[in-house]
């Protein structure tokens, strides 16, 4: 998983397989630690909520996405956009790699 945070933007990243354990209800979460100080961002599968929210949590982010979505994205195709959504002012993408996406489709 990528995270590529710029201005008002926040855009997440998932290789086919990262999507698969999400859809079997695996969080996937990455760390990165610059000296003592660590940064961690988590997708998890959100059972209870309709839409992508993203939430700031203690040392990091944290993305849930319904497993709705996690379908949409699955099924969604080739795309560079993926799935975006707008909350508080923050743009928040969330996709599939484009190549691996193509190759998804095709196994379909």
């Amino acid at each position: 998983m990528n995270l590529h945070i710029q201005e008002q933007n926040f855009g997440f990243r998932v290789t086919a397989d990262e999507l698969t354990a999400l859809l079997n209800g695996q969080d996937i979460e990455e760390r990165l630690c610059i000296g003592n100080h660590c940064f961690g961002y988590r997708i998890t599968s959100a059972r209870s909520e309709s839409e992508i929210s993203l939430e700031m949590a203690v040392g990091g982010f944290c993305l849930y996405v319904p497993r709705a979505v996690l379908e949409q994205l699955r099924d969604l195709g080739p795309s560079k956009h993926g799935l975006t959504i707008v909350q508080g002012g923050v743009e928040v993408n969330l996709r599939v790699e484009a190549a691996v996406q193509e190759r998804l489709r095709q196994a379909a």
